[in-house]
């Protein structure tokens, strides 16, 4: 069981939203200048690690999904369809874990804004992974294999 990034959560949510909504781009961090709707855009604005023990670290990452619908001749959206997009991503988080390689990771929604344009939900998650780089002393490790950490203990 590996470590978690916030890139591995990502690809799990647009996975999922890839399952919910066949042929809709998902884009990352930004939308290309001609992106098609309807679509989701998804961000990673907060990140955060709190100390548990020497051997364990708190991961907390926020997953910002945008939702956006197609526009009409004044650019505004569908209030009701961007509603249900909103509400779809909301029913996601709310199992309240998400699939995340070998994972299940904690997981919860906070509605956020909608106008005309589009409407936001924010997956708050959060697990526990061992802390980046730590050796076990009391662990002997194969010398021949390459993954052994350094400082490893070789019987």
């Amino acid at each position: 069981m590996g470590t978690l990034s916030s890139a591995d959560l990502m690809e799990a949510v647009e996975k999922e939203l890839n399952r919910l909504y066949p042929g809709e781009p998902v884009y990352w961090d930004y939308l290309p200048k001609d992106f098609k709707r309807p679509c989701f855009a998804l961000e990673c604005p907060r990140t955060a690690g709190t100390d548990m023990n020497a051997v364990l670290v708190q991961r907390e990452v926020d997953i910002l999904v945008t939702c956006m619908a197609k526009t009409d001749a004044y650019g505004d959206s569908s209030r009701k369809e961007l509603t249900r997009r909103q509400s779809t991503v909301m029913d996601l988080f709310a199992q309240g874990f998400l699939r995340v390689k070998d994972r299940a990771v904690k997981v919860s929604g906070e509605k956020g804004a909608q106008d005309p344009a589009l409407a936001t939900v924010t997956g708050l998650f959060s697990w526990v992974d061992g802390r980046p780089g730590y050796v076990d002393p009391e662990v002997p490790y194969d010398p021949t294999d390459p993954n052994a950490p350094a400082g490893a203990k070789i019987p």
